[in-house]
C-alpha cells in the first residue's frame, strides 16, 4: 500500500487513546470498512487478515491515527471467498445489492484509491515469515 498519486485522504482522528476501531457493515453495493482512531499499519492488517488473506505491505509513510470508511463490492477473490452475508440495506434486493446505486460500488482497489487516496496494488516482495520446522512434546520435569 502506498500514497496515491493524488495525495491521501484520510482524516486524523480526534480521538484519544491507542486502541483502534476496525470493522465493516453492510452498504448499498457491497461493504463498507471503518476505521477509527487507527494507523496505517493497523489497518494493513485488517486487510491482510480478514479480506484479502494474503500479506499487505504497509508503505505509505505515513504516521498519525485515522479515521476513514470506504465502500466497495466483494467479489470470490475477497473473504477466502466467502463474503459475509449481511441483511440487505434498505433500497437493494440482496446483500450486494441489485439496483443502479449498488452497481455503482467500485471493487476493493478502486474503493481504497478513490476514497481514501491510497494505492493497493498487488507485487512480488520480500515478507518476514516465521517457519517451524520441528516440534517435540515437553520434557516431564
Amino acid at each position: 500500500m502506498t500514497v496515491g498519486k493524488n495525495g491521501e485522504k484520510l482524516t486524523p482522528t480526534e480521538m484519544k487513546g491507542q486502541l483502534p476501531g476496525l470493522g465493516m457493515r453492510p452498504a448499498v453495493g457491497g461493504i463498507t470498512l471503518m476505521v477509527r482512531n487507527a494507523a496505517i499499519s493497523d489497518f494493513t492488517g485488517f486487510l491482510q487478515v480478514l479480506v484479502l488473506d494474503r500479506p499487505v505491505v504497509e508503505r505509505t509513510g505515513l504516521s498519525g491515527r485515522y479515521d476513514s470508511q470506504s465502500t466497495f463490492a466483494p467479489d470470490d477473490s475477497k473473504f477466502g471467498g466467502h463474503p459475509p452475508h449481511f441483511p440487505a440495506p434498505s433500497g437493494a434486493n440482496s446483500w450486494t445489492g441489485s439496483n443502479a446505486e449498488a452497481a455503482s460500488a467500485p471493487d476493493l482497489f478502486d474503493a481504497i484509491q478513490q476514497q481514501l487516496g491510497l494505492k493497493l496494488s498487488a507485487e512480488k516482495t520480500d515478507v518476514d515469515v516465521i517457519a517451524i520446522d520441528h516440534v517435540d512434546h515437553p520434557s516431564p520435569n
